[in-house]
């Protein structure tokens, strides 16, 4: 007969305390790991967007004339103000981009429609409408209107200068050619919708011509839903090609290649 103590109880084999110190691991281990994957998924998409916007280049390339304005469009019309900056830093590309902009004008004559407007607005530290609002059909690129320019570049005087062009029923959309060096530009995006709404501005977009051009992030602050869309601005073709993929964008419509035509 055993004396009795013998036999002791071992550990209970239902507690989970010899498990505890894995799961602090775990526990550790996971912001961690959202530290790391989240930033590469970012990255990743980024990526993405880099190799599409690429390849939509590359894809869609060549002469202005070669391509059309395909697709519905709503009920709006459009009035179309070109934003010219003629600042100092803008000068290199003047020659391309307003040879770009003659193109333009040709082509728009078969991809709008009745009651589209258009108008070109120069502007640095102060603003000149170069082309006032009228029928695209009749509308014909003049040379610069002679805005000043001066200390600064300000955002505020092609604002006003659009809002005097005269009442619309249009949907009046500002196509900025500029670097953005613009020193007044709205402190928040609130700011920035609210100097559009009060001055009869659908919405603004900038094209930017030089992809190593550095953006003020004030930009991006002010009008969030208008990012830069990058170009060659001494490339008279892809001046061109990219002032129509904006206007396809205004549209609502694709910008496509015309067909080949078929011998007969």
């Amino acid at each position: 007969m055993m004396a009795s103590g013998l036999l002791r109880p071992g550990p209970s084999l239902v507690r989970g305390t010899r498990l505890d110190p894995a799961h602090g691991v775990a526990r550790r281990l996971i912001p961690l790991l959202l530290l790391v994957l989240v930033p590469l998924v970012l990255l990743g998409w980024l990526a993405m967007q880099t190799v599409h916007a690429v390849q939509e280049r590359l894809e869609q390339s060549g002469l202005i004339e070669e391509y059309q304005l395909v697709g519905p469009r709503g009920p709006a019309c459009l009035r179309m103000v070109i934003v010219v900056d003629v600042s100092g830093s803008m000068s290199e590309f003047a020659v391309p981009r307003d040879r770009a902009l003659d193109r333009l004008f040709t082509w728009l004559g078969t991809n709008l429609r009745s009651g589209d407007e258009l108008a070109v607005v120069d502007f640095a530290e102060e603003a000149a409408t170069r082309v006032p609002a009228t029928d695209y059909r009749g509308a014909r690129l003049t040379g610069p209107a002679g805005a000043v320019d001066g200390a600064g570049t300000l955002l505020l005087p092609p604002v006003t200068e659009v809002a005097r062009l005269g009442a619309t029923d249009c949907d009046v959309e500002l196509m900025f050619i500029s670097d953005a060096l613009i020193t007044d530009l709205p402190n928040t995006a609130d700011d920035g919708r609210r100097l559009l709404t009060n001055n009869g501005v659908h919405g603004i977009h900038l094209l930017v011509p030089g992809d190593d051009m550095e953006i003020s992030d004030q930009w991006r602050v002010a009008f969030p839903a208008a990012p830069p869309i990058r170009f060659d601005g001494n490339d008279a073709d892809e001046t061109a090609l990219t002032l129509g993929r904006a206007v396809a964008a205004l549209t609502g419509q694709r910008l496509e290649r015309r067909p080949e035509p078929t011998n007969t």
